[in-house]
């Protein structure tokens, strides 16, 4: 096993990238609660309910990609398909907490939750338009460059 950052296409370091970021916005404010008359704010971050998972399966999309391309492993057993709904799970989990903050009548969203939705949106258009270039791809092909 050998490091070869070489062999990383753009599509790779984007996906590698979101990861790096969903993880580290995981802990910046996802729930944000304000009181006007005090002027207090308190945050929590993705790890405070269930949001973690949305945030594992991008780092776990990540890494795989990582290990996939930086370190030559080709991980048979982890299909494309897998990684993309993995991806997309990660978005929709993203966009149920956003939805459920917004239903909070004492709280509202954060900084935090809005920079993941849109990252784990990017990378789960990253991880399809990987995925549909390779062998056994059953999915719907999205539009988008194809020398990524």
């Amino acid at each position: 096993m050998q490091f070869d950052a070489s062999k990383a296409t753009t599509s790779d370091w984007i996906i590698m990238g979101s990861a790096v970021v969903l993880f580290i916005f995981s802990f910046f404010g996802w729930l944000t609660v304000s009181t006007g008359l005090l002027g207090i704010s308190y945050s929590w971050g993705a790890w405070h309910e269930y949001w973690w998972i949305a945030t594992v399966l991008g780092v776990a999309v990540g890494v795989v990609v990582a290990l996939r391309s930086l370190m030559g492993q080709a991980l048979p057993q982890i299909k494309p398909v897998l990684l993309a709904l993995g991806a997309g799970a990660g978005f929709l989990i993203t966009l149920i907490a956003l939805i459920e903050n917004f239903a909070t009548s004492y709280a509202g969203p954060g900084f935090g939750i809005w920079v993941c939705l849109i990252v784990s949106a990017a990378q789960t258009y990253f991880v399809w338009l990987w995925g549909q270039k390779q062998p056994g791809w059953t999915l719907p092909k999205l539009p988008g460059p194809a020398n990524l």
